[in-house]
């Protein structure tokens, strides 16, 4: 008995030691886990929290800090337009929402230009596109696994991501911003996590291969990213544009 005590003991004390992997940046320190042969950060956050008075408003980005920061789990979803859409025991949500996902190959790098970066914009009819139903298991064992570096976002949609006053009080879209200013900041850190910068692809699904069509004609956004996947349509089908 003692022997397993003992043993159960240094097993604890060996598991509990081991780090996960850390990536240092201009906005904090993120400490993520591993998956396979992957380095997994989750819930990091891209864009300061779109709420009070900036609810309608394009998103600012975070300020620069030498924080730590647990990057082991996903952020909050995003509230859907309708109240059926949430599902509190599956999660939670926040207008405090704007958070992208990276993974990434543990294997050190043998290109110096980097890793190829796959750009996800998961879709949901415009209402309720949940990144974290799609965990990180699949991305990572079909697209990182075989050497390139995947991104999935969080951003605002329904109401919170579309409302608009047809004026200058609100100009809407407020969700194309969002993305546009994950991509800014993919553009900023992905060096770091040892992404090329200069080989970014934007998948769009569902609803996403819409905003993935409309990030490529912005010239706000068509500049940070080299190509594009639609799978499911593009911002000339008659459900996305109405005017």
């Amino acid at each position: 008995m003692l022997f397993l005590f003992l043993l159960s003991s240094y097993l604890l004390n060996v598991l509990g030691s081991e780090k996960g992997p850390e990536i240092k940046t201009a906005f904090g320190t993120y400490n993520g886990f591993r998956y396979n042969e992957a380095d997994v950060f989750l819930g990091i956050k891209y864009a300061s929290p779109a709420r009070g008075e900036m609810r309608f408003e394009k998103p600012t980005f975070i300020e620069r800090a030498k924080i730590t920061i647990n990057a082991t789990a996903f952020g909050p979803r995003c509230f859907p337009t309708f109240k059926s859409d949430v599902n509190l025991e599956e999660a939670t949500y926040s207008e405090d929402c704007l958070f992208l996902n990276i993974m990434m190959p543990s294997k050190k790098l043998e290109d110096e230009t980097g890793f190829p970066i796959l750009f996800v914009i998961i879709g949901g009819a415009y209402n309720s596109p949940n990144v974290d139903s799609y965990g990180f298991e699949h991305w990572c064992d079909n697209f990182v696994s075989r050497g390139m570096i995947v991104v999935t976002i969080q951003y605002r949609h329904g109401f919170l991501g579309f409302f608009t006053t047809g004026d200058h009080y609100i100009y809407g879209n407020m969700a194309l911003w969002d993305l546009t200013f994950g991509l800014f900041y993919v553009d900023n850190v992905i060096p770091i996590f040892n992404g090329n910068r200069k080989d970014v692809t934007v998948m769009g699904i569902d609803a996403g291969a819409a905003y993935a069509s409309a990030l490529a004609l912005s010239p706000h956004s068509s500049f940070l990213f080299k190509k594009i996947i639609q799978i499911g349509g593009g911002i000339y089908s008659g459900n996305f544009i109405h005017s």
